[in-house]
């Protein structure tokens, strides 16, 4: 049985060598040599081929006191426009840092892979909270619709 491992890469380094071939093969080498990838984005092979439909993720806004906006799209939306969206999550030190904040994306599969962003414990509050600040008493909302 074979396990897909979570590959993490830099989507902005993938894009400048160009299009999906060079993304295959990066994931295809990070695999090879685990560890040797960087940056924030995830990829695992997922098996099934077919895209995800839409992805609703919470887009990074520049607000402290409303820190993302949940937003409905595409998986090639998701994978070309927000995946390049990197940062750490929003957590209020950050703008005095100059520090972005990046978006916060549940796995999806586009072209055959599943890709993730920031999608950890922390994201996921932010997300079952419909993208707004988690409830620090452990309540929360409902996922994002």
């Amino acid at each position: 049985m074979v396990s897909a491992r979570v590959v993490r890469f830099d989507l902005r380094r993938v894009r400048s060598l160009g299009a999906a071939a060079t993304l295959s093969g990066l994931v295809m080498v990070a695999l090879a040599f685990p560890g040797s990838a960087s940056a924030s984005t995830q990829a695992a092979s997922s098996g099934t081929g077919v895209d995800t439909p839409s992805v609703t993720l919470c887009h990074a806004t520049h607000s402290d006191t409303n820190p993302y906006v949940t937003i409905t799209v595409n998986a090639a939306g998701a994978f070309n426009g927000h995946l390049g969206a990197t940062g750490p999550i929003w957590d209020p030190n950050l703008k005095s840092e100059h520090i972005s904040w990046g978006d916060i994306i549940p796995p999806f599969i586009f072209s055959g892979n599943t890709y993730s962003l920031n999608w950890n414990p922390t994201g996921i509050a932010f997300w079952n909270s419909n993208c707004n600040i988690p409830d620090q008493s452990g309540g929360g909302g409902g996922s994002p619709t």
